[in-house]
């Protein structure tokens, strides 16, 4: 019988494309973790930076390489489990990557990494892009080539968890803000909003680029979800 990697059975694939298809089947997906929602606080590379207590999160303070030995070992536990999932990886789900790259400066908090809050103006919204040769973009697309390098195809590599057009709304224009000019401001919101959502596309689809893919499909780490094309999950808290 062959032994594949992390439980990544290509066999598993079936149950994804039966989910996808909403088949009739006799029970769920069933997948199973040990792993703990605290990304920041499982992996030496990233816990250091509490224990230091350093204030500010930069680019030059991650090291995609020093993460990978305890990403292969939360992976390990699919060798043991018999559940239904394919299991990969993203770069570090503790860093909000896309903030960083919009002009956010990070905080490293107890147990977490987020966005220092910022109250732009219209006009300084305007003047938002996503700027290819940010050190917050190429520190992102660094880290996602390590992962690819380190899985050699034994698993799915994905986009990180990377927050969406409402929230990014939020983070930059304060999240009080954000929802009076949904009712001052609408059309201004509005186009704020499929600004945002492009950006979110092209990172997502410039990550793409640069990630094969896993049994002929698509994958997100945050979920491990498998689909035949393109996915998308983002991080959207604020749109509750």
């Amino acid at each position: 019988m062959p032994h594949y990697p992390f439980g990544n059975d290509p066999a598993k694939v079936a149950g994804y494309q039966a989910f996808w298809n909403r088949d009739e089947v006799k029970r769920p997906l069933v997948g199973f973790s040990i792993k703990s929602w605290f990304p920041l606080q499982e992996f030496a590379a990233s816990r250091v930076w509490e224990e230091t207590h350093v204030e500010f999160l930069t680019p030059e303070m991650v090291d995609p390489p020093a993460f990978m030995d305890d990403q292969v070992r939360l992976l390990r536990e699919g060798d043991t489990m018999d559940d239904d999932i394919l299991r990969g990886a993203s770069p570090s789900q503790a860093i909000p990557w896309l903030c960083g790259m919009l002009g956010s400066t990070l905080r490293v908090l107890p147990g977490n990494v987020l966005a220092r809050d910022q109250k732009l103006s219209w006009d300084e919204l305007e003047q938002i892009r996503l700027d290819h040769d940010h050190p917050w973009f190429c520190k992102y697309m660094e880290f996602a080539e390590t992962l690819v390098k380190t899985a050699d195809g034994r698993f799915p590599v994905s986009h990180g968890t990377l927050i969406g057009p409402t929230d990014l709304f939020a983070a930059f224009r304060g999240h009080t803000q954000s929802l009076v000019d949904l009712l001052e401001e609408p059309q201004r919101t509005q186009d704020m909003l499929w600004k945002f959502a492009s950006i979110f596309q092209e990172i997502t689809e410039e990550l793409w680029k640069r990630v094969p893919l896993f049994y002929d499909g698509y994958f997100d780490a945050q979920y491990q979800l498998w689909v035949a094309g393109p996915i998308i999950r983002m991080q959207e808290d604020a749109i509750a």
